[in-house]
C-alpha cells in the first residue's frame, strides 16, 4: 500500500485530477471522503496562556501518547481506503479543506505519505469560488477567518488563496521528496508531461496520452465534489483565463499586494495594476458615465416601435 493526499484550494482543478488518477489501473482516488479533513479537525487545538485544549492535550491526561493517537487516525484512514480501492495497491485522497488543515496533516501523514501541491492562476480560483457562493448562498466555511478580516469578499479570497499557497509552496519545498507541485494550466495544457511526475511521486506507471483521453470518457465514482468533471468527456484549456470576462482589472489589479509574492514563486505573470485615479478623476468619471446613462435612456425612449 502506498498512500497520497492532494492538497489544493477550493476550485483549483483538484476533482479532475481525482477524476484520472482513479482510472489509472494501479491508484484508488475515490469522490471526496473527507476522512483526512476530518481527522485534521479532530487533531486541532485551540490555543490558550495556559495549556492547549483538544484531544491531544485532554487524552494525554488519560496516558495516551501522542504516536497512539496518530496511529489510530492512520489506521482508520487507511482501513476505509482499503475498502474502496478494491484490490488496487496505490490510494490516494482528495477532500476539500485539506489544505486549511495543512499543519495537522503534516504532523500526521509525514513519513507516511506522498503529497501532490495543486495550484491554479489566483484570479480564476477567486473567480470560481465567488460562482460557487452564490449558487450555495454562501461561502465554504473555512474561508470565515479572512472573510471576517476583509470587508470584501474578493480581497478575504484572495488573502486567504495567498495565505494557503504559501504555507503550501513551503511545505513542499521542505519535504521535497515526498511532493510533487503541479499546475492546472499545466495540467490541461499537456497532461500527459504534467501528469508524469505525479504518477512518479505516487510509484505508479505513467499514462499515455490515450489511458488519459480514455479516463475523463469512463464513467466518475459519484460523490462529493465538483460534479461539473462528471460530464466532461476530455480535458480541456477552456476555463483558463475566465476571471478576464468575469472580473474587471481594476478590481483584480488591486489583489497584486496579497497575490504578487506567491504568484512570482509559481512563475504566473503579475496582474496589470490600474492607476489610482485622483479624487478629481473619479468625480469626473462618474459624471461622465451618469450622463451617458441619461442619454442612452432618453434615446431608447424616443425610438418608437414601427406599426
Amino acid at each position: 500500500m502506498r498512500f497520497g493526499v492532494i492538497l489544493a484550494f477550493p476550485r483549483s482543478g483538484g476533482t479532475l485530477l481525482r477524476r484520472i488518477l482513479d482510472q489509472h489501473p494501479d491508484v484508488s482516488c475515490p469522490a471526496e471522503p473527507w476522512l483526512t479533513t476530518a481527522c485534521a479537525r479532530f487533531l486541532d487545538e485551540v490555543a490558550t496562556d495556559t495549556v492547549p485544549v483538544g484531544v491531544r492535550a485532554g487524552l494525554g491526561f488519560a496516558g495516551i501518547e501522542e504516536a497512539e493517537i496518530y496511529d489510530a487516525l492512520r489506521n482508520l484512514i487507511f482501513g476505509f481506503h482499503s475498502r474502496m480501492a478494491k484490490g488496487k495497491p496505490v490510494w490516494v485522497e482528495k477532500s476539500g479543506f485539506d489544505l486549511f488543515h495543512l499543519a495537522e496533516l503534516a504532523d500526521l501523514l509525514r513519513g507516511h505519505a506522498k503529497f501532490v501541491a495543486l495550484v491554479r492562476h489566483p484570479p480564476d480560483v477567486i473567480t470560481s469560488n465567488l460562482d460557487l457562493a452564490q449558487k450555495m448562498g454562501r461561502f465554504l466555511p473555512e474561508m470565515q477567518p479572512w472573510l471576517s478580516r476583509y470587508p470584501a469578499p474578493v480581497e478575504a479570497l484572495a488573502a486567504a488563496w495567498a495565505d494557503r499557497t504559501t504555507a503550501l509552496l513551503d511545505f513542499a519545498d521542505a519535504n521535497p521528496d515526498a511532493s510533487h507541485l503541479l499546475r492546472y494550466e499545466d495540467m490541461v495544457a499537456g497532461p500527459e508531461a504534467a501528469l508524469g511526475g505525479v504518477c512518479d511521486l505516487l510509484g505508479v506507471a505513467r499514462m499515455d496520452g490515450a489511458q488519459l483521453a480514455q479516463a475523463v470518457a469512463a464513467p466518475a465514482r459519484i460523490g462529493l465534489g465538483d460534479w461539473k468533471t462528471l460530464v466532461e468527456s476530455g480535458i480541456s484549456a477552456g476555463s483558463v483565463g475566465r476571471w478576464q470576462k468575469a472580473m474587471s482589472r481594476r478590481v483584480a489589479g488591486p489583489l497584486m499586494a496579497h497575490l504578487r509574492a506567491p504568484m512570482e514563486r509559481l512563475g504566473y505573470a503579475p496582474l496589470p495594476v490600474p492607476r489610482t485615479l485622483t479624487r478629481a478623476e473619479a468625480v469626473k468619471q462618474f459624471g461622465a458615465a451618469a450622463r451617458l446613462a441619461v442619454a442612452q435612456a432618453a434615446a431608447a425612449s424616443a425610438v418608437k416601435p414601427s406599426e
